[in-house]
C-alpha cells in the first residue's frame, strides 16, 4: 500500500468538513448518500480513534454532486 504524509492525510479529512459545509451539513448530506451521520463525522475527525476512517470514493463522489463541485 501506498503511504502519504502525515499533512496529506490531515487535508484529506479537513476537505470532509468543508464539503460538508458546501453541502449544506453532514445531517443533511446522510440523506443523499449510503452513509450515516455518525460515520461521515468520522471521516472529518481528527480525533486519534478515527485516524483511519477516510471516505469511499463512491461517498466522496455524492459529495462533490451535493456540494456543487470538486472537493
Amino acid at each position: 500500500m501506498r503511504h502519504f504524509s502525515e499533512k496529506a492525510y490531515r487535508s484529506l479529512k479537513c476537505v470532509c468538513s468543508v464539503a460538508y459545509d458546501l453541502a449544506g451539513g453532514n445531517t443533511l448530506f446522510q440523506h443523499s448518500t449510503r452513509v450515516v451521520v455518525s460515520q461521515l463525522s468520522k471521516y472529518a475527525s481528527l480525533n486519534e480513534d478515527d485516524e483511519k476512517s477516510y471516505m469511499p470514493i463512491d461517498v466522496a463522489v455524492d459529495l462533490d454532486r451535493a456540494a456543487g463541485s470538486p472537493i
